[in-house]
């Protein structure tokens, strides 16, 4: 955390890129090296059929829903996987804007799959362990367990180095994005702060961010990996709606879109905290049912965005899809295309 909270200070989303571009090939070459030395010591060859067939016929449980510890049922299963289609993370949103130029978000995104190719062995060594670490406690420990019960002590040491960079990865966009939304968003327009100043104030609330949070809850270990991660897609799927009306609905209003996000958010808090997933569905999933019709209820109830905004915005996002037709109206670009 000292390391992430250093090096964010210094270059911040620059450094976020080089060491990411690091960790990743780190990552790529350390999992295929882990996952095939696991399948071999484990199957005595590479055939991952063979690992399944074993599965299959022995630990079938863990192929079908709801899994082996019977906490992973066809509803939660299907809206975990819905919520995490239409999450919005804000370091994503903070890289599009950082980036040069659009043919890199269209480079970044295009490439962006090839993170599956480092998930698959880990998958792998994780299905090894049913046989291999049956008593063991916490299942997003696995890989590491087996390693060092089982791998070279240099393949030990490279995942452990690749473990740490996974989670400087995944943990330092959303340090930064956090430090620049309260910096420029909250507290500038709050407190008429120059950008010079929000600048600095960015760069020094990483480390109280660190200390104060981010540290305690990692030491407290509140969760899973999986379901912490499950919980915080509920929260980022509630800003969907803002991207509908930015993008699709441009009578969305500023109003409907905060009053959605707000429904959504408590909805998500009461079934994430006191009645956890009612049904079965992620509570994530509940919040975006409510944030949706909330935000067009209060959209079209409210004063509309004036047309020479909108319009400004898309002759900046769709230059060529945008025209002001002899209605007077400003209309989106499909509709433009279509007259």
């Amino acid at each position: 955390l000292a390391c992430i909270a250093v090096y964010l200070f210094v270059s911040g989303q620059r450094a976020i890129g080089r060491t990411n571009a690091f960790q990743g090939v780190l990552m790529l070459v350390v999992a295929w090296a882990v996952g095939l030395w696991a399948l071999h010591s484990a199957t005595g060859g590479l055939d991952v059929g063979a690992l399944f067939t074993r599965l299959q016929a022995e630990h079938g449980e863990f192929l079908t829903l709801p899994g082996a510890g019977g906490d992973m049922s066809f509803s939660f299963w299907t809206t975990s996987v819905i919520v995490s289609m239409f999450s919005f993370m804000p370091p994503v949103w903070t890289q599009w804007m950082s980036a040069s130029s659009a043919r890199t978000i269209r480079r970044s995104a295009t490439w962006l799959p090839t993170y599956y190719v480092v998930i698959l062995p880990m998958v792998v060594v994780g299905f090894i362990g049913i046989f291999a670490l049956p008593d063991l406690a916490r299942a997003d420990t696995v890989v590491l367990e087996y390693a060092m019960q089982h791998l070279p002590v240099v393949l030990v040491g490279l995942l452990g180095a690749g473990t740490l960079a996974a989670s400087m990865s995944s943990s330092e966009p959303f340090i930064h994005s956090v430090a620049l939304s309260w910096s420029k968003d909250v507290l500038q327009p709050l407190l008429k702060l120059t950008d010079a100043t929000t600048g600095r104030l960015a760069r020094w609330m990483i480390l109280p961010l660190m200390a104060l949070v981010i540290a305690p809850l990692a030491i407290a270990e509140p969760g899973s990996l999986v379901m912490i991660l499950l919980v915080g897609l509920g929260f980022a799927t509630q800003v969907m709606p803002a991207f509908i009306g930015m993008f699709l609905w441009p009578r969305a209003s500023k109003l409907g879109v905060l009053a959605g996000i707000v429904a959504g958010f408590l909805v998500t808090v009461a079934f994430t905290t006191l009645w956890k997933h009612p049904l079965g569905i992620h509570a994530g999933f509940w919040g975006l049912m409510i944030n949706l019709p909330v935000f067009v209820i209060v959209s079209l109830v409210t004063a509309p965005t004036p047309a020479d905004v909108v319009e400004r915005f898309f002759r900046i996002a769709a230059p060529h899809g945008l025209t002001r037709l002899g209605d007077g109206n400003v209309h989106r670009p499909s509709d433009c295309l279509q007259q």
